[in-house]
């Protein structure tokens, strides 16, 4: 017979005050794996948050271990018996990889480096696990840290452990370990929440799958009806904010006043090295998309520095048009053509307070002084709304668009922009499957302006979702890819 763990019954959820989700129904069972399916992005952030005990249930009813809760002993709950793992460390990395697993599980406020040891060789031993517990938190690998923060979980006894958005941040052999070592959780009382989008293999691990659409609960399912395309095709209907009748690659009529200029982006990239990358070769025409696989932290890092001018070339050359470039500050390599594209752009890349045309204008000013006093750029950039975006969207402020929306707006800032070569932050890092619809779509218009691309990830799958070109980087160091699945194999 089921035990129940956690529910919710017509329950309503609240985030900053601000009512997300409605009339949701959830039965959460011991040892059971669940999925959770949202519409939108904004959903998985409130359930997220709500897990972690930063939302309100303004409504309904909720129960824990079949006894009702009331929602002032929500957050002490969820932070005794939840955890939440997603696909950024959580790992602090001024402590070994031992002391983040016991810290908090002994009950005093002493470290105890070498009891710790004992307990986390005691642990890697029954789940037979295999990890070097001497390296430093820095030079952990996705799956690793992934292990540490499971093992973490286990130790502190958390009786449902949430796991978000990770099957894109694995490989196949890396997810069939992680699955091992869930059933043998499973077997030892834990609970699983799993999270993430409509295609991930980890569904494929539930016991039900509950479905959120418009911000409610429509039913639980067999994880087999993910398999099915109209289920797909449902997820994506009955929003305005998905509705596009323009087709793809729409051209931009332009105005005399924003003249574009006729680049001929040829990138270069000859046996490049900093304090931590080597000998990094490899070149891009106009309109390429390169697809940066990292395979640790610290490469990832590393890059990242090089590009924002943290770091510096010690030997090679980059050259753009035959011409060497150094990159500098963001404003710098904005002038060089080369502009930086933050993970999650709809996020960090738009000023909320400001109109989505104002946002647009804002990023040409930085190429076309006085851009706001010319006559019919207003009028051009509202064309451009009207084809790309929707002309509804024209006047609205940032904050009152929807996420998908505003994935598009960040995107066609640089459109507009035409830089000779954009380095996108893991561009698919959410789980919402209508915001990876907008993405793939944007970076193809892109390249069609003849615009080159880089996509920098630590997430392997990420190099299926888009055409172009592959390197992996590991410790700084290209490999290839026979080299990037041994080495990922023999860490298993």
């Amino acid at each position: 017979m089921k035990e129940e763990l956690f529910a919710l019954e017509k329950a309503s959820v609240s985030c900053e005050n601000r009512p997300v989700l409605t009339e949701i129904n959830m039965h959460i069972y011991k040892r059971s794996i669940l999925g959770i399916i949202c519409d939108n992005i904004i959903e998985y952030e409130a359930f997220t948050a709500f897990f972690s005990g930063n939302c309100a249930i303004t409504s309904g009813r909720m129960r824990f271990l079949r006894k009702s809760l009331h929602p002032k002993k929500m957050k002490p709950l969820f932070l005794s018996y939840f955890c939440i793992i997603n696909n950024r460390s959580n790992l602090i990395a001024s402590l070994s990889i031992a002391e983040n697993i016991c810290i908090f599980f002994t009950k005093d406020n002493f470290l105890h480096s070498n009891r710790y040891i004992t307990i986390v060789k005691d642990l890697l031993k029954y789940f037979r696990l295999k990890l070097d517990i001497t390296q430093r938190v820095s030079s952990l690998t996705t799956f690793e840290w992934i292990v540490v923060e499971l093992l973490k979980a286990y130790a502190e006894n958390k009786k449902i452990i949430v796991l978000v958005n990770l099957s894109d941040s694995l490989l196949a052999p890396e997810l069939a370990e992680i699955h091992r070592l869930i059933r043998q959780m499973r077997q030892d009382g834990r609970t699983f929440i799993i999270m993430d989008f409509i295609g991930a293999n980890m569904f494929q691990w539930t016991d039900e799958v509950l479905v959120i659409k418009n911000g409610t609960s429509i039913a639980s399912f067999h994880p087999s009806l993910l398999e099915n395309p109209q289920f797909y095709n449902y997820m994506l209907s009955g929003n305005r904010e998905q509705s596009d009748p323009h087709p793809a690659h729409t051209p931009l009529a332009y105005g005399e006043e924003l003249p574009l200029e006729d680049y001929d982006p040829f990138v270069v990239f000859h046996k490049v090295s900093t304090s931590t990358l080597k000998q990094l070769s490899f070149s891009l025409e106009k309109g390429e998309l390169l697809k940066i696989i990292c395979l640790d932290n610290r490469s990832f890092d590393s890059f990242k520095d090089l590009i924002l001018g943290r770091s510096s070339v010690i030997s090679g050359k980059i050259t753009f048009n035959n011409e060497p470039v150094r990159f500098r500050s963001l404003e710098h390599n904005l002038k060089k053509g080369i502009h930086w594209c933050p993970e999650s752009p709809y996020k960090n890349m738009l000023f909320p307070n400001m109109t989505v045309r104002d946002n647009l204008m804002l990023e040409l000013s930085h190429k076309s002084k006085n851009i706001w006093l010319k006559p019919g750029i207003s009028d051009n950039i509202d064309q451009f709304i009207s084809e790309h975006i929707g002309l509804e969207y024209a006047g609205k402020k940032i904050y009152l668009v929807p996420p998908s929306i505003r994935q598009k707006i960040a995107y066609s800032k640089l459109y507009l922009y035409a830089p000779k070569l954009v380095i996108c932050e893991r561009p698919f890092s959410e789980v919402d499957l209508h915001l990876r619809e907008a993405t793939i779509s944007i970076l193809s218009q892109l390249q069609t302006r003849g615009i080159s691309i880089i996509i920098l990830t630590i997430t392997p799958s990420d190099q299926n979702l888009v055409d172009g070109e592959t390197i992996y980087l590991k410790n700084g160091q290209m490999v290839s890819e026979e080299d990037m699945y041994q080495y990922l194999y023999r860490r298993l």
